[in-house]
């Protein structure tokens, strides 16, 4: 399933039961995209972490090391 779906279900899991809420609210599937994107960042700096790998960090890799 794709992430976003996947966080549009969790928001809407995570609203009160009642009828004062619907679990379709288009401020969920707003919502959901941006969250999905922060997932994503977040696992693309995970990858940052090994620097056989590191694309967007190479700078500071080369800094620390002493490299030109």
């Amino acid at each position: 399933m794709e992430l976003t779906a996947q966080y549009r279900r969790m928001l809407g899991a995570l609203l009160p039961r009642g009828p004062a809420w619907d679990s379709e609210d288009l401020l969920l599937t707003g919502l959901a995209p941006s969250l999905a994107e922060v997932h994503g960042r977040g696992d693309a700096l995970m990858l940052e972490t090994d620097p056989h790998s590191v694309t967007e960090l190479i700078d500071r890799y080369e800094n620390i090391s002493g490299l030109p």
